[in-house]
């Protein structure tokens, strides 16, 4: 990603006169390597090779490197540094060859553990953070699990947050006045009911009519649109677990997205192009939480739950992504500026559903909803639904194997 001020660099500045296109047609010297898999790969769940998490570890740390203190067994014991094959390394105390005690762990893809250790797992209280991230998590982990109270630290702000089986319920997001849209809706009213006073005591003017229906046409809609990210997908707690194992079949869907952009002279920022290319995987192996880590959600009659997808990669894979992401970038750079994200979703997998108990409360209908926006009423929709409902978090695993 290239930050570059083009305030303080005029060479960053784009003039299509004196500086053509970045990019165009490349291809690379060499054929395509055999550890990246075809264009035309369908990728395979390893089923019979579905892997737990600890022969995952166990398959790591076979080609580890130990440095430090140990036993008259030869076991790592006392404090030392182990490096794992896929990049990792952990730093911290042992006891008969297992993490035990004080420990801060790396992982390949940034996330940084610094707290307690029992029996070689997260235990206890500890510290997660991200390489590149301000966000701070201080949680109680459980069998190498987020279990119990914790909070975020944000730029200095705390907002505190819940995990049940490493699985995150949301404590904010409570308050109707900032759900989806709230204010911009209000503001929006505002704005049309003041526009409707100056053409009704002020102007008489039929512009100014005009002026506040449109505000309040746009209200109707932001505040229809906006409440359709939860209305639109409807999940009964009946229907939840199959639902979830549903999306854990399915492969994870990556796409490789790079943004095209320069900066004008005045220094603003202009999007010239969006490119798209879908990352070629051979086979992977899902490890989500079974859907009994959610199980709760079944004891509250409303639950608004968004659903994320985190994937990670083998040491094969990851050299896989590394040649296909060079690859991308190289054909798809088109101007002086790009930024570029890999794009992780699962086929049919809504962003955000509600999970309902009994019957569906009236209050979860768009229809209901958009009747009462015609009435400046949709903010009584909201106060019903956010204090009749709570908020969680699931999150799909994928391991990349090649």
């Amino acid at each position: 990603m290239d930050q570059t001020n083009p305030q303080n660099n005029s060479a960053n500045i784009y003039d299509p006169e004196k500086q053509p296109l970045v990019g165009g047609e490349w291809h690379h010297d060499e054929a395509r390597p055999d550890y990246v898999p075809a264009p035309d790969t369908i990728p395979n769940r390893q089923i019979a090779m579905s892997l737990t998490k600890g022969i995952l570890k166990k398959l790591n740390e076979a080609g580890s490197l130990y440095e430090g203190e140990r036993n008259l067994r030869g076991l790592r014991h006392g404090q030392g540094k182990c490096s794992f094959l896929d990049g990792s390394y952990y730093i911290g105390s042992w006891v008969d060859d297992k993490r035990e005690g004080k420990g801060e762990y790396h992982s390949r893809d940034g996330f940084i553990y610094n707290g307690d250790w029992v029996n070689d797992m997260k235990h206890g209280e500890g510290q997660l953070t991200k390489q590149d991230s301000k966000e701070i998590l201080y949680c109680t982990f459980i069998n190498d699990k987020r279990h119990g109270y914790g909070h975020k630290m944000i730029d200095g702000s705390k907002t505190e947050v819940f995990f049940y089986n490493d699985t995150e319920v949301s404590l904010q997001d409570q308050n109707p006045d900032y759900f989806l849209g709230s204010l911009e809706n209000l503001f929006l009213l505002i704005a049309a009911c003041f526009v409707a006073f100056l053409a009704e005591y002020c102007y008489e003017s039929k512009a100014l009519y005009i002026l506040a229906a449109i505000f309040y046409i746009i209200a109707i809609i932001w505040s229809t649109l906006s409440i359709k990210k939860y209305f639109a997908h409807a999940i009964s707690g009946e229907e939840l677990d199959n639902r979830i194992n549903e999306f854990r079949e399915k492969a994870p869907e990556l796409t490789m997205n790079l943004e095209n952009y320069h900066y004008n002279h005045k220094g603003n920022r202009q999007q010239t192009s969006i490119c798209q290319e879908k990352l070629i995987i051979g086979e992977y192996i899902d490890q989500s939480p079974n859907p009994d880590s959610i199980a709760f959600v079944k004891e509250t009659r409303i639950t608004r739950l968004d659903f994320k997808t985190k994937v990670e990669f083998s040491v094969p894979a990851n050299k896989s992504k590394g040649w296909q992401e060079e690859d991308f970038r190289r054909k798809s750079k088109k101007d002086t500026h790009c930024d570029f994200k890999l794009l992780k979703t699962i086929k049919d997998c809504p962003e955000n559903a509600i999970v309902y108990n009994g019957s569906l409360p009236i209050y979860c209908n768009q229809v209901v909803h958009f009747i009462f926006s015609l009435f400046a009423l949709s903010w009584l929709i909201r106060v019903i639904f956010v204090f009749n409902s709570q908020k969680v978090k699931y999150k799909f695993k994928k391991y990349i194997v090649k």
